[in-house]
């Protein structure tokens, strides 16, 4: 009580300090009025303004002189008087209305709507970033800062027209659009590309025009080193676990364990390998896989007593073959790994390093990597049925990389995720309707891939202001204003840190995705902004749940007139609670005077029927620690500004040429130039054969070294549209074709290819 008592004594004495200055002030305008309109009578005094007519008085000179002059003039007086005590009493009523303000009960909530002075506040008046919408008064609200925005809008509800469509114009550094139709490439790539200044990227697995650029998800993993297994845990988590159950599922985490082992090898064992080799070795066609994990690890298949297979397999004859003291079988090639994972890397003890491996009872070289051994002896461990399901759950999940559209745009990569970041790209993942349930699982990946990608450890500048220089401080300063008054006048592509914009539409229907939900705290620091679209929150929190680490860290949200039973009332919770003055009247009988009562009872901002009920051209937008925002619903094509952005598209997607030749990691440069002196030497070999060769055996010699060079060493070292890189090669060729001139020339480019 005391403390309103103190709270009511300074706003009295706020009000006597206003009132006082209002007084003199307009007290000072009367003054100078009257002896204005009395042509500056000598008889007021005053001092005279040099070199004019005009004087100035005492400001509070008034009163006295309606007291001395007041009955010998009444006209002017009078005319005055009328204006000077009439602004007194609009002053006193609006103290009134301001003391009875200030005296509102609040007992229940002061919820309202932001005012445009607290929308300023809010930076949204900016001239790039995310559209909101439009404020109260029709202006365009932009968020540029690093808060991520979340948007609840149902089919056809407009999220196109107010939000998506304008922000792909108005966003000027990197993005990533989850394009549903293909329609913000129609409509926003030739502006990106054109007047922005950016690489357009355009993904569509299932293209056949030739459109799309191509990406390889197995491109990110880092073989070699000691992100390999992390690498290859962020692809199998987001390919098998796709509803967030991790561990607390025996069978999702035993095939991602085995999904592990069988990246890792393919990693390993092919050069430039992509999801089509993964499910291609785990489906195999002509043997069981049961029995290829057998062959890798150099162990008995299952229809196998004994290690007389493993012993053939590897080379070694059954003479070889023989039995030690103990009843074991010895042959030459028992000890050494039956898959040499370090076949293409220069450095052999790799697995000693990386893993401090120190080798088996079936690898004493170490060239078995320890993951794959790990895994796959784990999966021929486990009893058949078991070892079934958990095939049969990885097998399931790798299917569509071994449909023929999609392989073809998986086998290698036009574009990279650090490149997304490096430069000012425009990422458009294209899918048409027919289609999001096969490319669903790809498209998983990439953001997946995108977010764990891009947040490498933060690097400070640990450097004080204390330790900069005078010269530098003054030349920092002079940068920022500089900066400043530039970005005033032109609205250009920032030359400043790159921020990657993820707007993606229809994002529950991805599913659940584990790492990025986990990841929402912090990859705002790494220069990563979400905008989220679902279409309702009752879809969204029945697949990340009500309590969800996601939606906490969308600081703005934004909500379309929702049309689902649910959603109106989650929205008209978020909303506080406002006072709202309850007046009854009531009388018994014949009672002249009634009964008045007044109460106060609490009211929601918004009540559900209320949400539901929101005009199709209204939007509601919630930023943490601010007012809610009524605002209007942007419709960008009635807006010349947006529609003279819409350019026609490019033909076809933009391509990394410098990546062409860059599929590969550095480790294999070494073993690439180790396979061209083979060649060359193999070429050398292959003509003294011949010219030493007996002409009668001639052409048969001729054939049967020629095709043992093509299969043993073209086919398996060069890919097709490469051969012409190899000069060695292609020099041996025309050599060959010299020396066999009893073959026909189809005969020969027969075996060539």
């Amino acid at each position: 009580m005391n403390n309103k008592n103190k709270k009511a004594k300074e706003l009295f004495l706020k009000l006597i300090k206003i009132f006082l200055l209002y007084f003199f002030i307009v007290t000072a305008i009367a003054t100078q009025y009257l002896a204005y309109k009395v042509k500056y009578n000598k008889a007021l005094g005053g001092i005279r303004i040099i070199k004019t007519n005009h004087k100035i008085y005492f400001p509070l000179a008034y009163p006295f002189w309606e007291k001395q002059y007041g009955k010998s003039n009444p006209k002017i007086f009078k005319h005055i008087n009328n204006y000077y005590y009439g602004s007194f009493f609009i002053f006193l009523i609006i103290a009134v209305f301001v003391l009875k303000k200030k005296n509102e009960v609040t007992v229940h909530g002061t919820a309202r709507w932001a005012t445009q002075k607290e929308m300023k506040k809010m930076n949204l008046y900016q001239p790039t970033g995310v559209v909101l919408g439009l404020d109260p008064n029709g202006k365009i609200m932009h968020d540029n800062s690093d808060k991520h925005v979340f948007m609840e809008a149902p089919t056809r509800g407009g999220k196109g027209i107010n939000t998506v469509n304008p922000t792909a114009y108005d966003w000027i550094n990197s993005v990533v659009f989850n394009d549903i139709k293909g329609e913000l490439w129609e409509k926003t790539s030739g502006y990106r590309k054109n007047v922005l200044g950016q690489k357009v990227f355009m993904f569509c697995p299932v293209d056949n025009e030739g459109i799309s650029c191509q990406y390889n998800p197995l491109d990110s993993i880092a073989i070699g080193t000691l992100f390999e297994t992390e690498d290859i845990s962020v692809v199998t988590q987001t390919l098998i676990d796709t509803e967030g159950k991790g561990e607390s599922d025996h069978w999702i985490s035993s095939a991602m364990n085995l999904l592990n082992g069988v990246i890792m090898h393919i990693k390993y064992a092919i050069p430039g390998a992509s999801l089509v080799d993964v499910a291609n070795f785990i489906m195999p066609s002509d043997i069981s896989f049961v029995d290829v994990v057998a062959d890798i690890l150099g162990v008995p298949r299952e229809d196998e007593a004994d290690e007389t297979g493993v012993a053939v397999r590897a080379g070694d004859s059954d003479e070889d073959i023989d039995t030690n003291e103990m009843g074991e079988m010895i042959y030459p090639s028992k000890g050494y790994a039956a898959f040499d994972h370090l076949k293409y890397f220069e450095d052999k003890e790799l697995f000693k390093k990386i893993y401090n491996y120190k080798g088996s009872k079936t690898d004493i070289e170490c060239k078995l990597h320890p993951t794959v051994a790990k895994e796959f002896m784990s999966f021929l461990s486990t009893p058949d049925k078991e070892r079934g399901s958990i095939l049969s759950t990885a097998q399931q999940k790798l299917k569509i990389f071994l449909d023929p559209l999609i392989a073809k745009h998986i086998k290698k990569s036009d574009f990279t995720i650090k490149q997304l970041m490096e430069e000012k790209c425009s990422l458009y993942l294209v899918t048409p309707p027919r289609s999001i349930s096969r490319t669903k699982p790809l498209l998983r990946l990439i953001f997946t891939q995108i977010v764990y990608g891009l947040t490498d450890r933060m690097k400070f500048n640990m450097k004080s202001k204390k330790d900069k220089s005078f010269f530098e401080k003054i030349k920092e300063i002079f940068n920022k204003y500089g900066e400043k008054i530039k970005n005033f006048f032109y609205t250009t592509s920032s030359k400043g840190k790159n921020t990657l914009l993820l707007l993606v539409d229809e994002f529950a229907s991805l599913e659940k995705l584990g790492i990025i939900e986990q990841a929402m705290n912090y990859i705002a620091g790494y220069g990563i902004k979400c905008l989220l679209i679902a279409q309702s929150l009752k879809q969204f929190r029945k697949i990340y749940g009500k309590d969800n680490n996601i939606l906490d860290n969308c600081s703005i949200q934004i909500h379309l007139t929702p049309n689902d039973e649910d959603t109106p009332k989650m929205i008209s919770d978020m909303f506080d609670t406002y006072t709202e003055k309850i007046v009854t009247h009531s009388s018994k009988g014949f009672e002249l005077m009634p009964t008045r009562t007044t109460s106060y009872v609490p009211r929601k901002l918004m009540t559900a029927g209320e949400v539901r009920t929101l005009p199709y051209d209204e939007i509601l937008v919630m930023m943490t620690g601010q007012n809610p925002i009524k605002g209007k619903k942007l419709f960008y094509y009635l807006d010349k500004k947006y529609m003279n952005k819409e350019l026609p598209p490019p033909e076809t997607s933009d391509f990394n040429e410098e990546l062409e030749n860059k599929q590969l990691p550095q480790e294999w440069t070494v073993i690439e130039k180790e396979k061209q002196e083979n060649m060359e030497e193999s070429i050398l070999k292959l003509t003294e054969l011949m010219n030493n060769a007996d002409k009668n055996n001639y052409e048969d010699l001729a054939i049967k070294r020629t095709n043992y060079f093509v299969k043993n060493f073209v086919l398996k070292d060069t890919k097709k549209k490469n051969r012409n890189k190899h000069n060695v090669f292609e020099e041996g060729v025309d050599e060959i074709k010299n020396i066999v001139k009893e073959l026909e020339e189809n005969e020969f480019d027969e075996l060539y290819s």
